[in-house]
């Protein structure tokens, strides 16, 4: 989106204290406009100014802003205001699960006012609230609801307006192969898989197989993804190639230059139940004097009895960093070919980790240890305590002994260790991967949008699991997806429960679901799931264990359908159109309540179709209300029909989604707020006719304005520093202080591109020449090649001289060009040649 940040971040002047009685305390802060630099004021009651670092992942993030107590206040004016107001809230995570209920005020009036409790996940959450058109400044008063029991920390007030085409992205949709657990393919597999896969403006149809890093050295590794790149080169199907690190993507039966081989006991979790009683000698041998037969393994299971292996062992996790940077040099190196025909997009440039960071803990199927357990369940189970995680664990002042329980340090501890895995993972990637090459012969701002380095993403199970989940539901395992240098992804299923931390999520930047796990879902849940992450803004999804649904074509037909017209009724009350039926006029505080049950595929709502049964002349509010019981979760939203509205359907879209879990009863009301004329039609019982949905372009829309905003952001920060020290008076440096700018006016998306093309130009920078050759702009070099595309690297580049490495697949004659600089270089076929001139 393009913003226009009028309230991005308070700049204090002044701190704003409040005394023991609470007494109201007014002090002035300075709001300052980045886009059209004008100043606000703001008034703050009851609020003070306040910023903590807080853990999230493997990033310590602020919550930060105006804490507003209950009662308290703040105040803001805009001068002049269009487009949608976006308000960002923070929650400190003590304060999860405690209700926060807060007023938004529009020029006295009462626009919105909302009750829930944070569902944990995140650190922000934001809400969308369309403000009519007006050349009148908006006074904005944020209020915090005297019954809340946590106060209301306000981030950031901005105005939203829509952003060119080129940046709302596509999703990604892939099938996994069927073929030996995901992990072969043929031609025949991806031929099959794409035909169940709808074409639609909104989607771009995919097949994905896994891939086993571990088990190939070199030779392997080339040969293999040479092969699947050929498989998509003459099928002519973009094709997913996903790195795996967990359950069959261990290094089974290989050697570990130790005397063992890498899933050998010293390598596993070790787990603990209070109830087993199994004795193993090799595992007794190994533990000596820590042993007792509470402790065991991840095996026999159910999975191929493939065992369950330790995020901590030193020598594990190098040899599985050296085989994954091998294998991703050789994934890059066959995607850069492919540029240089301009088909890069049949390897897509996302990746994600292949890591379910899943303790063999509480949860899991675990029926197989019967067998040797005396044949009773291990119904407490818990992991790991591997010699070199209790050890890890110590480092950091926790003891993990499962002896005596897990106290609150040791789970958070064993929480946090599956984030650092993913770290670890993300980092692997990181070093391994160059920026994408630039294509030589056209203006820098014409290349691809993207690289693959800025797509890295992070594939924990999302829901809740262990060790949070019997302590606490507002830490689900999609927490350890929070990274530095990696977008947040996750395994997950379900729509309706993910819901809640999806909206948490997409305030992290970019996300995806790269585990779709569909045998966990029935077929409303799992078009509800897609559905869910869709409207989030997740890059891409892949769908595993499709072959449990008979019917998955038509289910991705009946996805691809919902984008097609952008919204999905999610339920359908009494028909809205019936013959003869009576208007029924909305009043203020006289509310037209209906009850509902949610169905099968519900997962959360934004769009409410109502039928108008009197054409309105003038303007007139509808007061829409949605609670549910259960929870006492409350959203209540004043919305403005236009004076020209005419009668029939009418569609009012609220400020978010507002979470639906299926055959959970929920609670709408509909009145005015000002004794509006509007008049409604009911259904056949009488009561008012209502239509529910969730318009997925819309949320889309929004997620992916927060996604951006974030993304150029982080991009910027890890940039600066490495810029400025190692590539100043560069082309890239006046590239970064370009994107520096472009945020600072309020054009995220712009700064985000910006940032990516300075990455791609710090030395040493790639780039594909076609034939016949171009300049690798902005670089005062040329490359001129009649006998197919080069790979050209330019490691060194100054006003005297020149390095560069150039590669072709065929022989042929080279020319280089600078200035008035000129040379010839004869290259040999596949055979990287290095020229300083």
């Amino acid at each position: 989106m393009h913003f226009k940040i009028l309230f991005f971040t308070l700049i204090f002047l002044c701190a704003v204290t409040s005394n023991a009685r609470c007494q109201q305390v007014r002090d002035r802060v300075e709001l300052i406009s980045e886009t059209l630099r004008e100043s606000h004021s703001a008034t703050l009651i009851n609020a003070q100014i306040s910023t903590h670092p807080y853990r999230f992942g493997t990033l310590t993030l602020p919550i930060e802003g105006a804490v507003i107590a209950p009662g308290g206040s703040v105040e803001v004016t805009f001068s002049r205001s269009s487009g949608e107001l976006c308000v960002t809230l923070a929650t400190a995570p003590q304060n999860y699960g405690k209700i926060q209920s807060w007023h938004l005020l529009v020029n006295g009036q009462e626009r919105y006012y909302s009750s829930e409790a944070d569902p944990g996940g995140g650190p922000t959450r934001s809400v969308f609230l369309s403000l009519p058109a007006s050349r009148r400044a908006k006074h904005i008063k944020i209020l915090a609801d005297k019954r809340s029991t946590a106060p209301i920390t306000l981030v950031s007030l901005k105005l939203i307006e829509p952003q060119p085409a080129k940046f709302l992205p596509q999703m990604g949709l892939a099938l996994l192969s069927r073929q030996s657990f995901g992990y072969g393919i043929d031609a025949a597999e991806i031929r099959a898989l794409r035909a169940m896969i709808p074409t639609s403006p909104e989607l771009i149809p995919s097949v994905a197989v896994l891939y086993n890093f571990c088990v190939r050295d070199s030779a392997g590794q080339s040969k293999e993804i040479s092969r699947l790149t050929a498989l998509a080169k003459e099928q002519n199907i973009p094709l997913r190639i996903a790195f795996q690190v967990h359950w069959a993507g261990i290094p089974g039966g290989v050697p570990d230059g130790a005397g063992g081989k890498y899933t050998d006991i010293p390598y596993q979790q070790v787990c603990y139940d209070p109830a087993a009683n199994s004795f193993n000698p090799d595992l007794a041998a190994l533990m000596e004097d820590r042993y007792d037969p509470r402790f065991g393994l991840s095996i026999p299971n159910v999975w191929s009895d493939t065992p369950w292996l330790t995020f901590n062992h030193p020598r594990l996790n190098r040899f599985r960093e050296l085989r994954l940077k091998d294998a991703l040099r050789c994934w890059q190196n066959e995607r850069n070919r492919l540029i240089g025909f301009g088909l890069g997009n049949l390897l897509p440039g996302e990746l994600s980790t292949g890591e379910e960071t899943i303790y063999w803990a509480k949860g899991v199927e675990d029926s197989r240890y019967n067998t040797v357990n005396e044949n009773r369940p291990r119904s407490d189970l818990m992991a790991d305590f591997n010699a070199f995680t209790v050890s890890d664990a110590i480092k950091d002042g926790v003891f993990l002994d499962p002896r005596d329980g897990l106290n609150s340090r040791e789970r958070w501890w064993l929480h946090q260790n599956l984030g650092r895995q993913q770290q670890r993972i993300i980092d692997w990637m990181q070093t391994a991967l160059a920026p994408d090459p630039l294509l030589a012969g056209i203006d820098v701002d014409d290349n691809p949008l993207d690289i693959t380095r800025r797509n890295l993403y992070t594939e924990p199970y999302a829901m809740p699991c262990f060790p949070m989940k019997d302590i606490s539901s507002y830490h689900p395992g999609l927490e350890a997806g929070y990274v530095r240098e990696g977008r947040s992804g996750g395994e997950y299923w379900s729509g309706a429960t993910m819901t809640p931390w999806l909206l948490k999520e997409r305030e992290m930047g970019r996300i995806a679901l790269p585990n779709l796990e569909c045998s966990g879902a029935d077929d409303a849940q799992l078009n509800a799931c897609m559905q869910a992450a869709y409207a989030c803004g997740a890059r891409f999804a892949t769908l595993y264990n499709h072959a449990s649904h008979k019917n998955i074509a038509g289910t991705l037909k009946s996805f691809a359908m919902t984008l097609q017209t952008g919204s999905v009724q999610q339920e359908f009350l009494p028909d809205i159109l019936v013959n003869g039926s009576s208007s029924l006029t909305v009043r203020a505080n006289s509310p037209l309540i209906r009850q509902y049950t949610a169905p099968a595929a519900a997962f959360g709502i934004n769009s409410i179709g109502l039928w108008l049964s009197n054409a309105l002349s003038s303007p007139a509010d509808v007061r829409v209300t949605l609670r549910d019981p259960a929870n006492g979760q409350l959203l209540r939203e004043s919305i403005t029909m236009p004076g020209n509205t005419p009668a029939g359907p009418v569609s009012l879209f609220i400020s978010t989604l507002f979470p639906q879990s299926p055959g959970k009863v929920y609670v709408i009301s509909i009145d005015s707020p000002d004794n509006s004329a509007a008049q409604f039609a009911s259904a056949p019982d009488g009561e008012i006719a209502v239509r529910l949905g969730a318009d997925l372009k819309r949320e889309r829309t929004r997620s992916i304005s927060l996604q951006i905003e974030r993304d150029a952001r982080d991009i910027l920060d890890s940039l600066s520093s490495r810029v400025k020290i190692a590539y100043p008076r560069t082309p890239s440096a006046s590239m970064l202080l370009r994107a520096q700018k472009a945020l600072k006016s309020g054009r995220p998306a712009q700064a985000y591109m910006a940032a990516v093309r300075a990455e791609q130009l710090m030395l040493p920078s790639a780039f594909v020449v076609k034939t016949p050759g171009g300049k690798l702009s902005p670089y005062a070099v040329s490359v001129y090649c009649s006998g197919g595309a080069v790979q050209a690297v330019l490691r060194q580049w100054s006003d005297q001289s020149v390095t560069i490495s150039l590669r072709s697949d065929k022989t042929q004659q080279i020319i280089l060009k600078s200035g008035s600089r000129r040379t010839k270089v004869q290259l040999a076929p596949g055979v990287a040649q290095e020229v300083t001139f």
